[in-house]
């Protein structure tokens, strides 16, 4: 039997040109990728970061890519703990923005795959937030919450 990939699902078929690339890349290439995991089930993202590692090791390439998937950081460091790649091949940053510009900050990540300073301090931001308006049942918009998406009318 033979799927067309227009059967695919969405994430599934933003994936399929990365993997390409990453197939095709030369040993030493950089291949660069905007949010690598775009619309993928958390399930899904947890084995594409294996899936990236283990290309990264074996195609000896590199990967620059954004996220804003929890889930997908956690799985390349689940991928460190496995030795499917080593710590020193990996490099994880975090980006924020204030008053004075943008800055990164390298995440050291250590051989057991743990982030040496704690959790992705914008995602543990965000992921409290919700969490303690959630539990705390403040929904007026008062408290630490980011505020509900606007819909439409």
């Amino acid at each position: 039997m033979r799927l067309d990939v227009d059967a695919a699902g969405f994430g599934s078929q933003q994936a399929l040109p990365v993997l390409t690339d990453l197939m095709d890349a030369e040993r030493g290439s950089v291949v660069m990728v905007e949010e690598i995991e775009h619309s993928c089930h958390p399930e899904w993202v947890a084995a594409w970061g294996e899936t990236l590692a283990e290309v990264v090791a074996k195609r000896k390439i590199q990967i620059v890519a954004t996220t804003h998937a929890p889930d997908l950081v956690l799985a390349v460091c689940l991928a460190v703990k496995r030795e499917v790649i080593p710590a020193s091949d990996v490099a994880i940053y975090q980006f924020e923005r204030d008053e004075k510009g943008a800055r990164a900050e390298r995440l050291p990540i250590g051989d057991h795959g743990v982030l040496e300073k704690g959790w992705i301090e914008t995602f543990a931001k965000a992921e409290r937030a919700l969490l303690g308006a959630l539990m705390a049942g403040d929904d007026d918009g008062e408290g630490d919450a980011p505020p509900a998406p606007s819909r439409p009318t």
